[in-house]
């Protein structure tokens, strides 16, 4: 492994629902991310919380910048630039946590 980034922050409503979305730039690089809840408090059961990368960004082998839709919790990809990801909430709070692996070339 070659580094990483992680990255956390907190959504909360307790009032309805809540998105947001965002997204992580990097130099192009070999990837693996991974996201996940890691805390949600509710004041009302059931508490509905959903973290998902939407996208990601590459570089092909041509050198042209490609988007990959991915609407999964985890992706690989080569030459990754950018991540597009999503967090909702539904009347209570979550936590969350975003892991970027770095690897000399992933498959």
């Amino acid at each position: 492994m070659d580094g990483m980034h992680q990255f956390t922050s907190t959504l909360e409503n307790f009032d309805g629902t809540s998105s947001a979305s965002g997204h992580i730039e990097i130099p192009p690089t070999p990837t693996i991310g991974q996201c996940y809840i890691s805390m949600y408090f509710d004041e009302t059961d059931p508490n509905i919380s959903q973290l998902t990368f939407d996208s990601c960004e590459f570089i092909d082998d041509d050198g042209i910048q490609r988007t990959q839709q991915i609407d999964d919790i985890a992706f690989v990809r080569n030459k990754m630039v950018r991540v597009d990801y999503t967090i909702a909430v539904l009347d209570g709070k979550a936590s969350f946590i975003i892991n970027l692996f770095f690897w000399p070339r992933v498959f």
